[in-house]
C-alpha cells in the first residue's frame, strides 16, 4: 500500500479519535507538560544556589531554607510525575479500543474472496499495529508521544535560553550535531517501515505453524507422522527470515549508534574543555561552571528526545497510515448501490455464461457454465476433487463473484441484493467445520445471537443426532465444545459436523447447501441425517456435495462436473444407464456395499 496521508493529517486523526473517545488525555498532557518542562530546571538552579552560598555567604538558615526547598520541589515534581504517568497509561487503550474493533469489523465483513489474497493478509498485520495493538504502535504510540513530547520540547526552550546566554556558538554547535542524532533516528524509521510487508508475511506464516505446534487437535497426525522435526524446520525457515531482516535493521541501529557515540566524545570534549577554559580565566565561577554543564548536558538530553519524538512520530505516522489505508481497501466484490428486496422463498437459480478465474490467474476454473435450479429441487453435485463443486457453491453463495456472466436468483442477478441479506436466506454446511469456543448451545443458536431459542436447539440437535451425546453430559447442551476454553469441556472432533447440522436447522433457511456434511460420519449416521435434512428440505431449495453418491437417490437431479465443466445432468437412475462418468462412479462404490 502507498502512504497517501502526511503527519499531519494522521495527527488530526487521531486527535479526532481522542476527541470523540477520551478528552481526559486533552488535559493530562498539558498537566505533564507542565510537571516534565519545570522538573530538570529544578535539579540546575537550586544545585548553582546552594554551591553558591557554601562558596560564598555560607549563612546557614539560607542554606538550610534552600536545601529544604529543593527537597520539596523535587520530590514534588517527581511524585506528580509519576501519579500522572499511572493515571495516564490506561487513557489510550480508551481511543485505540474502537479503532481495533473497527479494524476487526472490516475483517469479517469484506468479502470472502479478500480473505485468501495473500497481500490483504499481509496488511491485515501492519494494520493492527497501526490500530494500537501495542502500547507504543501506531495510534496507542502516537498518543503516548503526546503525552511524553511536550515536555521535552519546553524544556529545551529553557535550556536554549541558558546555552544562548553562555554562547550562540555552543547552541549551534550542540543542534547541529544533536541534527544528525535525529537524520539517523529518521533515516532508521524509513528502513523499518519498508520491510514491514516483507516482515508480515514471514510472521504470518511462522505464527501459523506455531499454531499448530501447540493446537493439540493436530495432536495425532503430529505424532502417528512423526510431523514434529518437518513443522519445525519450517517454522525455524520463516523465523530465520523474520531474524535476518530484523538483524539488517539493527546492524543500520548499531552503525548509528557507533556515530552517535563518536559525535558525543567530540561534543562534550569541546564543550566541556570550553567551560574548563572560562573557569581558568576567571570568567566563569564555579557555580555558574556546574549550572552551565548540568544546561548543557540537560540541552543534549532535551534535543535528543525531542528529535527522537520527531522522528517517532513520523515512524507512528507511517503505522497509522497503513491503518487508514487498508480501512480504505476496496472490496473485491461489487457492492449493491441500491439493492432490491430479496423475493421470499424458495429460490430458483439460473447460471447463465458463467465463467470464473482467481483474481491475478489466466487459468480459469469455469468457462461459459450454464445450469438452472429449479425451485425446490433438490440438486447433488458429483464429481472428483478439484472438479469444481465447492467453487460453484462458493458462486451460488456469493463467497466469490463471476468474472463473467451472471448468477440470477428468481430472476434477478444476485448482485443487486444486499449481501448481508443474500446470506440469510442460506442454511450451509461446509466440509471444514471449526469450532468456535463456547457452549454446544452457542454454536447451534449463533444465528440468533444472544436471542437463543434453547427448545429449538435442543430439538435440531436430536435431529442431528447428537441428543444421546449431549443427555449423557454433566452440562449437557451447555458443555463447552473446546477443551482449551473450559476445563469440563470436551473435544466433539467429528462430531462437529453433527453440530454444523444442528445449526443449519436451526437456522431454518429458504435455501440449504449441504458440502460434504457427513464426510466424517459412518453410512448409518449418513443415512440419518439424511433423512432428517429430507424433512427438513420439504418446499426448499437445496443443494447437496458428496463423494458418497448413495446420498444423490434423496436427490430430484444430478449435476456432474469435470475440469471445471458440466458434463452430465439427470437424475439418478438416468445417469446410471448412461454408462458414462457418473455411471462409473456409482459402480466403483457400489461395489462396497453389495
Amino acid at each position: 500500500m502507498e502512504k497517501k496521508y502526511s503527519l499531519m493529517q494522521n495527527m488530526r486523526y487521531v486527535l479526532d479519535g481522542v476527541w470523540k473517545y477520551n478528552r481526559v488525555i486533552l488535559l493530562l498532557i498539558p498537566l505533564n507538560t507542565l510537571v516534565t518542562a519545570v522538573s530538570p530546571f529544578i535539579g540546575i538552579l537550586f544545585p548553582r544556589q546552594i554551591l553558591d552560598e557554601l562558596l560564598t555567604a555560607k549563612r546557614p538558615e539560607r542554606l538550610c531554607m534552600l536545601l529544604a526547598a529543593f527537597l520539596l520541589a523535587s520530590s514534588a515534581a517527581a511524585y506528580l510525575a509519576q501519579c500522572l504517568r499511572g493515571v495516564y497509561m490506561v487513557q489510550p487503550v480508551k481511543v485505540t479500543k474502537p479503532y481495533l474493533n473497527r479494524l476487526y469489523q472490516k475483517c469479517m465483513d469484506i468479502s470472502f474472496q479478500c480473505t485468501e489474497d495473500a497481500d490483504f493478509l499481509n496488511n491485515v498485520q501492519t494494520a493492527r499495529k497501526g490500530a494500537g495493538w501495542g502500547n507504543y504502535e501506531g495510534i496507542s504510540g502516537m498518543l503516548h508521544k503526546w503525552f511524553e513530547a511536550p515536555g521535552a520540547v519546553v524544556a529545551l526552550g529553557g535550556y536554549i535560553a541558558i546555552v544562548s546566554h553562555l554562547s550562540l556558538w555552543i547552541l549551534l554547535y550542540l543542534t547541529g550535531c544533536v541534527g544528525i542524532h535525529y537524520a539517523l533516528s529518521l533515516a532508521g524509521k524509513r528502513r523499518e517501515h519498508r520491510v514491514r510487508e516483507e516482515l508480515a508475511g514471514n510472521q504470518r506464516r511462522s505464527n501459523y505453524l506455531y499454531d499448530i505446534m501447540y493446537d493439540f487437535s493436530y495432536g495425532k497426525e503430529i505424532r502417528l507422522y512423526d510431523l514434529s522435526d518437518w513443522l519445525g524446520n519450517r517454522f525455524s525457515l520463516y523465523r530465520d527470515k523474520i531474524r535476518g531482516i530484523k538483524e539488517k535493521q539493527k546492524n543500520f541501529e548499531m552503525w548509528s549508534t557507533w556515530v552517535d557515540i563518536f559525535l558525543s566524545f567530540l561534543r562534550e570534549g569541546i564543550v566541556y574543555g570550553y567551560l574548563a577554559y572560562l573557569v581558568f580565566q576567571d570568567r566563569m565561577t564555579i557555580a555558574d561552571f556546574t549550572m552551565y554543564a548540568a544546561a548543557i548536558g540537560g540541552f543534549r538530553w532535551a534535543f535528543e528526545q525531542a528529535a527522537g519524538h520527531l522522528a517517532d512520530f513520523h515512524g507512528l505516522s507511517m503505522q497509522i497510515d497503513d491503518y487508514r489505508t487498508f480501512m480504505d481497501w476496496p472490496d473485491a466484490m461489487e457492492q449493491a448501490q441500491n439493492p432490491v428486496p430479496i423475493p421470499p422463498g424458495p429460490y430458483e437459480f439460473r447460471f447463465r455464461d458463467v465463467s470464473w478465474r482467481y483474481p491475478g490467474s489466466s487459468r480459469y476454473v469455469f468457462r461459459h457454465l450454464n445450469l438452472e435450479i429449479a425451485k425446490g429441487q433438490r440438486l447433488a453435485l458429483v464429481g472428483s476433487n478439484g472438479a469444481g463443486k465447492s467453487t460453484f457453491v462458493k458462486l451460488l453463495l456469493r463467497l466469490y463473484d463471476v468474472t463473467e456472466g451472471e448468477i440470477l436468483c428468481n430472476g434477478i442477478d444476485i448482485r443487486r441484493f444486499d449481501r448481508k441479506q443474500y446470506y440469510d436466506c442460506f442454511s450451509a454446511v461446509f466440509q471444514e467445520v471449526l469450532p468456535l469456543g463456547f457452549s454446544a448451545a452457542d454454536n447451534v443458536g449463533v444465528s440468533d445471537g444472544e436471542r437463543i431459542d434453547r427448545q429449538r436447539v435442543d430439538e435440531c440437535i436430536q435431529k442431528a443426532g447428537l441428543g444421546d451425546k449431549m443427555r449423557a453430559l454433566k452440562y449437557g447442551a451447555d458443555t463447552c465444545v473446546l477443551k482449551a476454553m473450559d476445563d469440563e469441556g470436551i473435544e466433539f472432533g467429528g462430531e462437529m459436523q453433527k453440530i454444523a447440522i444442528a445449526r443449519a436447522l436451526y437456522k431454518d433457511a429458504a435455501m440449504v447447501v449441504l458440502d460434504e456434511p457427513t464426510a466424517a460420519l459412518d453410512p448409518y449416521s449418513e443415512y440419518q441425517v439424511f433423512s432428517q435434512f429430507e424433512k427438513m428440505a420439504q418446499g426448499k431449495t437445496t443443494i447437496y456435495i458428496s463423494h458418497r453418491l448413495s446420498s444423490c437417490r434423496f436427490c430430484d437431479a444430478v449435476a456432474v462436473f469435470d475440469n471445471g465443466a458440466l458434463v452430465e445432468y439427470g437424475s439418478h437412475e438416468q445417469l446410471v444407464r448412461t454408462g458414462k462418468l457418473y455411471a462409473r462412479m456409482w459402480e466403483a462404490q457400489a461395489q462396497y456395499y453389495q
